[in-house]
């Protein structure tokens, strides 16, 4: 047994508020360490300025925590040996008469060397001493020649320098102490091997602080350009003998100042010895190599002005305690953050000398180190003035929010918790983060942006003041934090966020836009792999055109959902989202969004790991991998080129029907235009279309190109200034300042002759079997077409004949009709048809929208009347027809009549029903009728068009638009010509 408790049988002679006192750092950081053991007997991360005085803290915890046996760890032999010889006088308290040495009585302290062996050392010393100081290569368990103490052998143990706490022969310790109260100390309060240390951060004294308070003063720095090409000198010598130099200035006004010589190895410490001794410089080496007794003796010789100053390498001299330090020359540029707070901080120790620290480096080896600690803590600004770099001057410092002084927040890595949610990215050629891109962070956002090793995530959180969305008054306001989180693995980006709206504004500035894109589908899908196809939820969205009757996208849910699928689905839609549950987990996936999650939240490690799993799962491309257990629905591909000739372009996304739509153009504005865009031609490597786009309004059709590239973009070349502006239902309007913007957020959907759709660069082929068009839908004796100009479609026929093809097609239609019946001629570009039927009876409501076209004939001269089945003479109808589906079921189909009456000069109802139909609107539902679509030929014979042997390539485009019609719930029938 002990002979006695020395922090607890002499707590009377311990005085925290004697008249001199401990520093309020030292104070702040007693009284959170004991608050934290109230409630918590985890380790407790204490961060301090280098100088500070983390020794007296040691001395004085002791005595506050009422330590029975105190375990001192240091970084290194030196420190090891300084610490001893504080504590074996308690020589820190003492001076400042926190500690009363009444009647000389001091702990028993023992400087531990060599391993400690078996569990009887353990025991032995902590029954023999107060203290002990050690060494993680004397007293961790981790190496093999030292025994794993029992628990309770220390009450409270000390970590010095906890930054190294990270690597195994720490943490051995850490576990080996669980019962006792551990206290990491550092200047540097985060990792220096990109690992966390261990512990919660409870206080965090910064060096802005420690200026204030007179610990810290500004250090001077003197630059020294050593790579002069004239120069014939060794760069080290050119150093030393102006370090030489500015000491012999010094000691004339502190004849005690000493220099502390820094490198990076043994042997260029060894080397510079030489160097140092080659001008008479008066400086001794120290490193890990020497005997402690050689050590011990030359840091005693330095204070005792037997020597101007040392040598060291490494973490030798971060805990080196030299009190009239005055000088310091750099050699080589610290490797780690850390050993750089430790190196500089130590110089800038307040002491009785006058005039300010001198720094002495070479700024090529410096400066990148040094601009660290400005993105760390902005009191380095004050203590190194001339190291600030000209872009980090205008910054917003790591560590602090926005541009405040003091931030809100206060909290470590660890206690991060997101949301398993990422959006990925592809990264592409030329992808680089921007080494500035702290300086062109939006003004308009207070941000936070913790810090980060090379492998970490960037993140960054956000505090943005908004209303409170359920009062009406303005006034009220809340400060949401979102958090943004960007993960970068090889070639891909996991992009977590709480706020898409602010994580796109700093993506946009953290890399280059232009070199990265949203993961395909086929990418997305592959975060699958590793389920087996049993979902709760399945999403799919539409491939074929959004109307009325067919939805944008519908969700199935329930358990096992995938059962419902059906056939029919894989017609008209892909793949949307799917939510897999798999095990006691679940795995997501939205393949329009590019995202994947999971339905949990942990901390930040498990969701970097996560990451990491899916990058396992999406990085090796599997070409023929589909999703689980749903291949009856679309597929769909990123494409390169464009496969097969288009037959129709149009707008498909019904948001543009349901909302107002304004056109500027020039000094004008237009209200809900019709644009139509028209195929001229596909390029011969089949990389873009050209096309024609025709505006209500503008006489002149523009000229407009779709290309594919990496994102399949549009692109409109027109001298007139086009502006469009979206006034949304919820308010949340948008606006494009010209047609390529309004075009990139509503890409037109591309019709191809196989019934394959393209949406941007993506290829969406349909689960359609290969029938034959059904030729009773064919009509090719509906009309009699003897007295028609087949040549004209609504212009004035020849004058051997009574009628045009559109004349034509009215006079049969409208025998014996109701006088409920509305007609409606819509001739001019952008028709909704060219003649719209609502038969009106009450046995049959049916609306017809009847395309007609006139056959196409070779020149002017040519009077060939026979019908044949030239492709040209269907190829528009067909785009036609597509068209038209948008307006199917659609409730505003009468108002958008009624505007083409008012816009257009030769559209018109018939039979001076004009007035009736425009009250109509007002009793019309679109779920009273049905619908067909028919398209009408007098160039096109049925023959012609359906040959046994082969499926001709008009008949390929007639199954097209039905599967189309019917998927809509819609009729269709052909009106060609019986002659041949």
């Amino acid at each position: 047994m002990s002979r006695m408790l020395f922090f607890i049988d002499n707590i009377d002679k311990y005085q925290s508020d004697s008249v001199n006192g401990l520093r309020i750092c030292q104070l702040g950081a007693i009284w959170s360490i004991k608050s934290h053991f109230t409630i918590s007997n985890n380790p407790a991360l204490v961060s301090l300025p280098t100088g500070s005085g983390k020794t007296a803290l040691m001395m004085a915890l002791s005595f506050e925590l009422t330590a029975k046996k105190v375990l001192i760890i240091t970084p290194s032999q030196v420190i090891r040996h300084q610490t001893n010889q504080k504590f074996s006088t308690l020589d820190d308290l003492c001076k400042i008469g926190v500690y009363k040495n009444i009647d000389n009585r001091f702990p028993i302290v023992h400087e531990q060397i060599g391993y400690i062996k078996t569990d009887d050392d353990w025991k032995q010393l902590s029954e023999d001493y107060d203290v002990v100081v050690s060494t993680p290569n004397s007293s961790s368990p981790h190496l093999l020649n030292v025994a794993k103490p029992n628990e309770n052998y220390f009450d409270l143990v000390f970590i010095d320098e906890a930054h190294h706490t990270s690597a195994n022969i720490y943490d051995s310790i850490l576990n080996s102490f669980k019962e006792s109260k551990i206290i990491l100390l550092t200047a540097t309060p985060f990792r220096r091997d990109k690992k966390r240390i261990p512990g919660n951060l409870i206080y965090h004294y910064p060096i802005s602080k420690a200026i204030q308070d007179g610990i810290y003063r500004v250090v001077k720095y003197f630059p020294v350009n050593t790579t002069i090409p004239e120069s014939k000198k060794d760069n080290d010598l050119i150093l030393a003998e102006y370090a030489k130099k500015k000491y012999q200035e010094e000691i004339k006004t502190n004849n005690d100042a000493k220099v502390l010589i820094k490198t990076d190895s043994i042997s260029h410490a060894e080397k510079l010895i030489k160097v140092y001794k080659s001008i008479n410089f008066n400086v001794e080496l120290i490193h890990s190599k020497k005997t402690d007794k050689h050590n011990n003796k030359t840091v005693a010789d330095c204070k005792d002005n037997k020597i101007s100053g040392i040598i060291c390498v490494g973490m030798v001299g971060e805990g080196l305690d030299i009190p009239t330090l005055k000088m310091a020359v750099l050699h080589k540029s610290p490797q780690t953050l850390p050993a750089t707070i430790q190196f500089i901080g130590r110089l800038s120790r307040f002491n009785n000398q006058t005039g300010n620290s001198i720094l002495i480096s070479d700024p090529n080896f410096i400066e990148g180190e040094v601009k660290e600690l400005y993105r760390y803590d902005d009191g380095w600004e004050k203590i190194i003035p001339k190291l600030i770099d000209r872009k980090i001057q205008n910054t917003t410092y790591v560590g602090r929010l926005g541009n405040q002084a003091n931030y809100e927040l206060s909290f470590s890595k660890n206690e991060i918790n997101p949301f398993f949610t990422v959006t990925v990215y592809e990264l592409l050629n030329g992808f680089t983060i921007k080494e500035n891109y702290i300086t062109e962070l939006p003004s308009d956002i207070e941000y936070y942006i913790l810090d980060r090793d090379d492998n970490d995530p960037y993140i960054f959180i956000t505090k943005v003041e908004e209303n409170i969305p359920w009062v009406i008054n303005s006034l009220y306001t809340e400060m949401n934090h979102e958090i943004h989180i960007f993960y970068i693995k090889d070639n891909f980006l996991f992009e977590h966020t709480s706020s898409e709206f602010y994580s796109q504004k700093i993506r946009n500035i953290l890399f280059n836009k232009d070199t990265y894109r949203k993961a395909s589908s086929k990418t997305v899908i592959q975060g699958l792999k590793d389920t087996d196809g049993h979902y709760v939820m399945v999403g799919m969205a539409n491939i074929t055109g959004t109307t009325h009757s067919n939805p944008k996208y519908k969700t199935y849910m329930g358990n096992e959902i995938e059962n419902s699928l059906r056939l029919t689905d894989g017609r008209n839609f892909t793949a949307g989202h799917a939510l897999s549950k798999h095990g006691e987990d679940t795995r997501g996936i939205a393949t329009k969004n590019s995202k994947i999650w999971s339905i949990k939240r942990d901390s930040l490690q498990k969701f970097i790991d996560w990451c990491d799993h899916l990058y396992t799962l999406i990085h090796l491309p599997d070409i023929d991998f589909q999703i689980p257990r749903m291949g009856m629905l679309a597929k769909s591909e990123i494409i390169t080129e464009i496969p097969e000739e288009p037959i129709s372009i149009y707008f498909d996304d019904i948001e543009l029907q349901q909302n107002i739509l304004k056109l500027y153009i020039e000094n004008e504005d237009y209200t809900n235009p019709n644009i139509k865009i028209s195929i001229v031609n596909m390029s011969l490597d089949k990389k873009s279309i050209c096309c024609m786009m025709n505006l209500d309004f503008i006489d002149d059709p523009i000229e407009c190109k779709y290309e594919i590239d990496q994102k399949g973009y549009w692109e409109v070349e027109t001298d007139k200034q086009i502006r469009i502006n979206i006034n949304m239902i919820d308010n949340k309007n948008k606006s494009y300042i010209n047609l390529s913007e309004f075009l990139q957020d509503y890409s037109p959907l591309i019709i191809l002759q196989s019934g394959r759709t393209i949406k941007n660069n993506v290829l969406f082929t349909p689960q359609v079997q290969n029938e034959r068009f059904d030729q009773e839908l064919f009509l090719s004796d509906k009309i009699d077409w003897d007295d028609t100009d087949i040549f004209k479609e609504a212009e004035e026929p020849d004058s051997k004949y009574k009628y045009n093809v559109q004349e034509k097609v009215i006079s049969v239609i409208s025998k014996g009709r109701d006088d409920k019946d509305y007609f409606f001629v819509d001739d001019s570009s952008g028709e909704v048809a060219d003649i719209i039927w609502f038969n009106n009876t009450s046995t049959d409501k049916t609306i017809y929208f009847i395309h007609c076209k006139f056959k196409h004939r070779s020149s002017k001269a040519d009077q060939d009347r026979t019908p044949n089945g030239d492709k040209k003479n269907i190829t528009e109808l067909i785009d036609q027809g597509i068209r038209c589906g948008f307006w199917i079921k659609s409730p505003n189909l009468i108002s958008q009549l009624i505007g083409r009456l008012e816009r257009t000069q030769k559209s018109k109802v018939l039979f001076n029903k004009e007035v009736e139909f425009r009250n109509f609107e007002f009793e019309y539902s679109p779920y009273d009728w049905k619908f067909k679509v028919i398209l009408v030929q007098p160039g096109l014979a049925k023959e012609a068009v359906f040959k046994t042997s082969q499926i001709t390539n008009i008949e390929k485009m007639l199954t097209t638009l039905f599967d189309r019609t019917r998927s809509i719930n819609a009729d269709l029938e052909i009106w060609g010509n019986k002659k041949s």
